[in-house]
C-alpha cells in the first residue's frame, strides 16, 4: 500500500527569520494515530531494516527544508553589493569631479592673481607719478603725505572693486537716443533748404538728417569705447588708431553741418510785396534784430555738435577700466568654482561615508547569516527527529498493543 504523502503546509516555510518548524511535530502524531487505526501499521511493521513509510516522508522533508535553508541572505547580499557597487562607480565619478574642478579653481585663482598684480602695478606707477608731480610743484619729502616716514609707491596697491559704477548699459542707450534726437533738427533744417516741398523731398530730408545725426553720435561713442579698452591685452592698436583719427572728419562734418545750420536761420527774411514778388525786407541777417552777430549764431550751433558727439564720446568711455573687467571676472570664476569644489567635495565626503556603513552591512550579514544558517539547520534536524519520535508515539497510541510499544522504543533508540 501506498502511504499518503501529506501536504506541506505554511511552517515549513523559510522565513526572515529563519525556520521554527510550528505544527510539525503534532501532524506526524496524528499521521501515526491515524496510520494505526487506519489498519496501515501492525505489530509487524516496526523493523529498523524497513521501518514505517511515513518516516522516510519525514527524513525527505527534512532533506528538503535543509535544501530550502539560505546559506546566506542571498537577495539582501545582492542588494548590498549592487548599491555598493553603484558608490563605488558614483565615488570614482565624483573623485575625477573634484579632481577636475580643483584643477580649474586653481587656473582661475591663479589668474585672478595674475590681473590683481597687473593692476597693483598700475597702481604703483600712478602713485610715482603723483609723487613726482608734487615734487615738481616745490613740496619736499617731508611734506609728501605720511612725511618722511611714510610708505613708498612700491607698497601702493589697488583700492579693490570698491568705486562708483559706470551707467548702466540701458541709461546709456536712452542718452544715445536723446543725442541723436538732438541733432536730428539740426540736419533736417540745412537738408530741408536744399530740397522742395514735395513728399519725396520730405522723405529725403528726414532720411538724411537721421542718417547724419546717428552717424554723428555713434562715431564718437565708438571711438570712446575702442579708447577705454585700449590696455585690453591683444587688442590692435591699429583699430584704436583708426577710431581716434575718425574722429577728425567727424568734428569736420559737425563744424560744417552747425556752420550750414546757422547760414540757414541766418538768411535774410523776406517779404511778398503788392504786386506778388518777394523781396528782402532790408535786413542783412536774421540775427541783426536780435543784436546777435552771425559769428556768434554759427558758433553756437558748431558748439552745440561738438558738445552732442563729445557726451557720444564720454558715454563710450564710461565703462570699468579693461583690468578691473578682467579681475571681476576671474574672481567671479573663481568664486563659483570654490563653491562648486566645496559641493563636489561634500557630495564624495557622504559617499564615501555610506559606502563604508554598506561595506559594514554587508560584513556583518555575511557574519550573521553563517550562525543563523548553522542555528537553522540544528533546528530542523531536532524538529524532524521529534516529528519521528511523535510519529511513532501517535502509532503506539492508536495500536495499544504492548509487543507493538515494545518494538517503537526499540525503533526510537535507533533514530
Amino acid at each position: 500500500m501506498t502511504h499518503p504523502q501529506p501536504p506541506l503546509p505554511g511552517p515549513f516555510d523559510i522565513g526572515p527569520v529563519g525556520y521554527t518548524g510550528d505544527g510539525v511535530a503534532e501532524r506526524a502524531h496524528e499521521q501515526g494515530v491515524s496510520d494505526a487505526r487506519g489498519g496501515i501499521l501492525d505489530t509487524w511493521s516496526f523493523d529498523p531494516g524497513a521501518p514505517p513509510p511515513h518516516l522516510s516522508v519525514l527524513q525527505a522533508e527534512e532533506g528538503r527544508v535543509l535544501a530550502r535553508l539560505p546559506a546566506d541572505d542571498r537577495t539582501r547580499m545582492e542588494v548590498l553589493r549592487g548599491r555598493i557597487a553603484e558608490g563605488e562607480a558614483a565615488r570614482a565619478t565624483t573623485v575625477a569631479l573634484v579632481a577636475d574642478l580643483e584643477a580649474k579653481h586653481g587656473r582661475a585663482v591663479h589668474e585672478a592673481d595674475d590681473v590683481r598684480a597687473r593692476i597693483d602695478a598700475l597702481a604703483r606707477d600712478d602713485e610715482r607719478r603723483r609723487r613726482r608731480g608734487l615734487l615738481r610743484e616745490g613740496d619736499s619729502h617731508e611734506d609728501l603725505p605720511g612725511g618722511v616716514d611714510a610708505a613708498g609707491p612700491e607698497t601702493a596697491r589697488w583700492e579693490g572693486p570698491y568705486t562708483a559704477p559706470p551707467l548702466p548699459s540701458r541709461l546709456k542707450q536712452v542718452l544715445l537716443i536723446v543725442l541723436v534726437a538732438i541733432d536730428v533738427p539740426i540736419q533736417w533744417a540745412v537738408f530741408d533748404y536744399f530740397h522742395g516741398d514735395t513728399l519725396i523731398e520730405q522723405v529725403l530730408s528726414g532720411v538724411f538728417a537721421v542718417s547724419v545725426a546717428s552717424i554723428m553720435v555713434l562715431l564718437p561713442h565708438l571711438a570712446g569705447y575702442l579708447y577705454r579698452g585700449r590696455h585690453t591685452t591683444g587688442e590692435e592698436r591699429k583699430v584704436i588708431l583708426t577710431g581716434l583719427v575718425l574722429l577728425l572728419p567727424g568734428l569736420y562734418l559737425a563744424a560744417v553741418l552747425g556752420y550750414l545750420r546757422a547760414r540757414v536761420l541766418l538768411v535774410p527774411p523776406t517779404v511778398v510785396n503788392e504786386s506778388g514778388a518777394v523781396v528782402e525786407e532790408g535786413l542783412k541777417s536774421a540775427a541783426e534784430p536780435l543784436h546777435a552777430s552771425d559769428l556768434s549764431i554759427i558758433a553756437l550751433f558748431v558748439m552745440l555738435l561738438f558738445i552732442t558727439s563729445g557726451i557720444s564720446f564720454l558715454l563710450g568711455t564710461a565703462r570699468f577700466h579693461p583690468l578691473r573687467t578682467a579681475y571681476e571676472g576671474a574672481a567671479d570664476a573663481r568664486d563659483l568654482l570654490a563653491d562648486r569644489l566645496a559641493d563636489a567635495r561634500g557630495r564624495l565626503d557622504s559617499i564615501c561615508a555610506r559606502h563604508a556603513e554598506l561595506r559594514a552591512a554587508c560584513d556583518r550579514l555575511e557574519a550573521s547569516a553563517q550562525q543563523r544558517m548553522t542555528a537553522d539547520q540544528n533546528v530542523v534536524r531536532q524538529t524532524f527527529r521529534t516529528a519521528r519520535i511523535r510519529y511513532l508515539d501517535g502509532v503506539a497510541t492508536g495500536l495499544a498493543d504492548a509487543k507493538a510499544t515494545e518494538a517503537i522504543a526499540e525503533l526510537i533508540r535507533t533514530l
